[in-house]
């Protein structure tokens, strides 16, 4: 029924030729389908390549002082240095599309409890 309401009201407010443009659009997929690519404590320097579309997801441990996420064909990235406070439990995401290749840098000197890096994959697209 849900969807076919959501069509009713695309026809009514989209262009024929932009819905199957539309409902190609990728989104995040559920957090249980995700791969865990790597696990560790203190500095990483961890690099891939997306084997679908989906979003590099890294869940920071203990005592980070800088995250850098980066995607090296679209350039997209981030970057969060917490200075002299450290920061806990961050969690940051960087969307990439299949064959992109990113680069996962974190620097956590005195960190005991681990840093995951993981790949959701998405949603259509």
């Amino acid at each position: 029924m849900l969807k076919s309401l959501f069509t009713l009201l695309l026809s009514k407010f989209v262009k024929k030729a932009d819905t199957e443009f539309i409902a190609s659009q990728p989104m995040a997929g559920d957090s249980a389908n995700r791969v865990a690519l790597y696990s560790g404590t203190g500095n990483i320097n961890y690099q891939g390549t997306a084997a679908t579309n989906g979003f590099v997801w890294v869940t920071g441990g203990n005592n980070i002082n800088i995250i850098y996420l980066h995607n090296n064909r679209s350039s997209l990235s981030f970057r969060l240095e917490a200075g002299s406070t450290m920061t806990q439990w961050l969690h940051v995401f960087l969307p990439c599309a299949k064959g992109d290749t990113w680069v996962a840098e974190i620097t956590a000197p005195s960190q005991t409890q681990a840093s995951v890096i993981y790949f959701v994959p998405c949603i259509g697209g």
